[in-house]
């Protein structure tokens, strides 16, 4: 409530010093910088390991040029977590003055009066100082008890979005991919870990180095370390990857569900993408956190979790709970691929990333657990949710700008999660799942180490595009584009004439209309006459930004059913007479055929035409 009352003397100081306004920050970096190469050395002492302390030292050497003459770098450093203590330029070294980290950015400048020329490699060297915080973010300290009651500590990592910063000065946006060589110092009785697989380098008494090997060429939100006390749990190897999964010792029983669906899972995710993993990374490691903020992570090759969502126990845990973990595995390690291996541009394209996961979570890990009915369950928990929220005025596009820290954060909601994985459904049914996986191999073979955008996608998968199953009206990438870049979905309105059945399409909204905004909208169907009722969810036929569209069926249906297991991403209307007559054939044994998907549809969509007043 204070702070409310400050907002407007807070506004009067910026005006009156001059000082810029937070929505006139640049945060983003210039883009003529181009990292290949890290090299970061964090050294820890045994006393970081106690409640007291939390300082470490670090040294980092970026191999990077650059696409136009300059005289100064940017790249990122939190001002609140590191001191800067010596830089370099290819060999040369820089007085204080020459850099310096803007407060609020988070942008190290640093100028270099001799000019880095376009072409040319250079290696940034920085030396530095930090600190572990303690919210759960960037590089971090985390605690437990043992059985006994002693606390133990260990320092593990959240980058996601823009917390590499924390750790060490980078240039720490997604675009901006390299490859990283992590070396770790750390007290003798702990081990630590990475996203690649590490060798001891130097051992003393009190201490030991590691070397992990040379990353991917990756993004910096997706590195991580843990050095810990952990013990670990190995799969037997039925494959080339070795699976590890970390925790408290004191939770060893609880590994068993976690570790078998992460080899299953992978493997149904390298069946699913026609990628093997195996030939990027060797190793998959999990690690459940005590305290873990986000949930899980998809770091590549060192996934880390709440220890809720990766333990599970067949005495004290419920099925929920089992299913859970195993969704969660299947969300992050879908990640590796459509996050990991091919990365979205900017977090303004999060669907990318996030829509693809979500759609694994529910469809890809339903090839592995059938009897959990999870394809079935994504109706439900994920286009349900999403058709409901996405019904406000007030609503972001999937694709749409993201600036400022709270701009991007704002990416990480149920747009980006639900609708990107509903969107990216009712594509594969517009195409048909093998083609739209062939699609999808195009997609990560073309794209792999590198960034993607939304028609990267819709591309690749326009390539697999059998017209004499879709019909599409146009190619795909004009077709998908008003669900990307614009907000909201379709209702589509239906009404019949003997056998002549009229579709037409307005914005949903709960309140007010809007009747500008259309779609290209796929139309599957079904009527009490036909045999094999709702399995075709191909389209029958499209409504356009353009035209509405006219279909026949037969006059004896009794009734017509729009949108075969509500594949596609919309809700329908029917007129009076159509309503009644599905409410009659609902009354029949059997509820005449009509599938539970479909039945599920119709009472989500009664409720929210209500809602709406549409009804």
């Amino acid at each position: 409530m204070g702070f409310v009352k400050l907002l407007p003397l807070l506004t009067t100081v910026v005006m009156v010093l001059g000082l810029p306004r937070k929505e006139e920050l640049n945060y983003r970096l210039p883009d003529i910088y181009r990292p290949a190469d890290y090299q970061v050395h964090l050294n820890l002492t045994a006393d970081v390991f106690t409640e007291s302390f939390s300082g470490y030292t670090g040294t980092v050497a970026i191999n990077f040029t650059v696409t136009e003459d300059t005289r100064e770098v940017k790249l990122h450093a939190s001002k609140d977590d590191l001191q800067i203590q010596m830089v370099s330029i290819s060999g040369i070294y820089l007085d204080v003055l020459d850099y310096n980290i803007e407060n609020v950015t988070n942008i190290l400048t640093i100028n270099y009066p001799i000019g880095l020329v376009a072409g040319r490699y250079d290696v940034l060297s920085i030396q530095f100082s930090g600190n572990l915080s303690y919210d759960e973010d960037g590089f971090y300290k985390s605690t437990y008890k043992t059985d006994s009651g002693e606390t133990r500590y260990l320092a593990t990592t959240q980058f996601e979005t823009a917390s590499a910063r924390r750790a060490f000065p980078c240039f720490d946006e997604p675009a901006f991919k390299a490859t990283f060589d992590i070396y770790i110092t750390y007290p003798v009785g702990y081990t630590a870990i990475s996203n690649t697989p590490g060798t001891i380098v130097d051992s003393e008494s009190a201490s030991e180095t590691i070397q992990f090997e040379t990353t991917p060429v990756m993004s910096t939100y997706l590195l991580a370390f843990v050095i810990s006390d952990f013990t670990a749990a190995k799969a037997v190897a039925d494959d080339e990857v070795v699976h590890q999964l970390w925790s408290r010792n004191n939770t060893s029983n609880n590994r068993a569900w976690g570790l078998e669906m992460g080899q299953k899972m992978l493997a149904a995710l390298n069946r699913f993408t026609g990628f093997n993993y195996s030939n990027v990374m060797k190793k998959m490691d999990q690690g459940a956190i005590p305290d873990f903020a986000a949930g899980a992570m998809e770091n590549w090759g060192l996934v880390l979790y709440r220890e809720g969502a990766l333990l599970w126990n067949e005495d004290s845990s419920s099925n929920t709970e089992k299913q859970n973990v195993a969704t969660t595995i299947a969300h992050e390690f879908s990640h590796q691929w459509f996050g990991d291996l091919v990365t979205m541009r900017w977090w303004s394209e999060t669907f990318l990333n996030e829509g693809f996961a979500t759609y694994c979570e529910f469809n890809v890990a339903h090839e592995v657990l059938p009897d959990y009915k999870l394809d079935e369950q994504f109706l439900v928990y994920v286009v349900h949710s999403v058709l409901l929220l996405d019904s406000y005025e007030s609503e972001q596009a999937l694709e749409s700008e993201a600036s400022t820290p709270e701009e991007v954060g704002q990416k990480f909601g149920v747009v980006s999660y639900n609708k990107g994985a509903s969107i990216i459904r009712m594509v594969e049914h517009i195409m048909g799942t093998d083609n739209f996986r062939a699609g999808v191999h195009t997609y990560i073979e073309n794209s792999k180490f590198d960034n993607a955008v939304p028609d990267d996608l819709w591309s690749a998968l326009n390539q697999h595009v059998d017209n004499s199953l879709s019909d599409l009206p146009d190619e795909l990438p004009v077709v998908m584009e008003n669900w990307t870049v614009k907000s909201g979905l379709p209702l589509v309105h239906v009404s019949r004439s003997y056998s002549e059945i009229t579709i037409t399409q307005e914005r949903l909204l709960l309140s007010g209309n809007d009747t500008s905004r259309k779609w290209y909208v796929p139309i599957s169907y079904t009527t009490s006459e036909d045999e094999d009722k709702f399995t075709n969810t191909l389209p029958s036929g499209w409504l356009t930004p353009d035209s509405d569209l006219t279909i026949t069926v037969p006059e004896t249906a009794s009734w017509v059913i729009l949108n075969n297991k509500q594949t596609g991403y919309y809700r329908v209307n029917y007129d009076d007479d159509l309503w009644d007559s599905i409410a009659a054939g609902l009354l029949k044994e059997d509820f005449d055929g009509i599938t539970e998907l479909n039945r599920a549809q119709i009472v989500d969509d009664i409720f929210n035409l209500a809602m709406a007043e549409k009804n």
